[in-house]
């Protein structure tokens, strides 16, 4: 398993995928979700190209992710008294989204941009 991990981290999705497809997943007392692994990985393998979302600066793990949701999205969006209607709710998430990433100014001009 350390061996995989390994070679997802460094970008070879494929290495797992024939180690996975090497090992006798035909058995009988092999539970479901260990025979549906190879084809899992296969089917992911580009949501899986962790050394090229890392080169382009993205957090790598879920951890990061959840810390935001909680803190960005929770915490705004679950406020007592709060009964938002999904339109609403998404545009605020898209706002919140450009707060928290420094480009809050430039998404206003973009979208209250004079009309000539």
């Amino acid at each position: 398993m350390e061996a995989c991990l390994g070679d997802l981290w460094v970008g070879k999705g494929w290495a797992v995928v024939g180690s996975l497809k090497a090992l006798k997943l035909d058995q009988r007392q092999v539970p479901d979700e260990v025979h549906q692994a190879p084809g899992y990985f296969e089917s992911n393998l580009a949501r899986m190209r962790y050394d090229q979302f890392r080169a382009q600066g993205y957090l790598i793990g879920s951890g990061t992710i959840e810390s935001g949701c909680k803190n960005v999205v929770h915490l705004r969006m679950r406020r007592p008294g709060r009964g938002w209607k999904r339109d609403n709710a998404q545009a605020m998430l898209a706002g919140l989204s450009e707060l928290h990433n420094g480009r809050f100014a430039w998404a206003w001009q973009q979208i209250h941009q004079p009309t000539a």
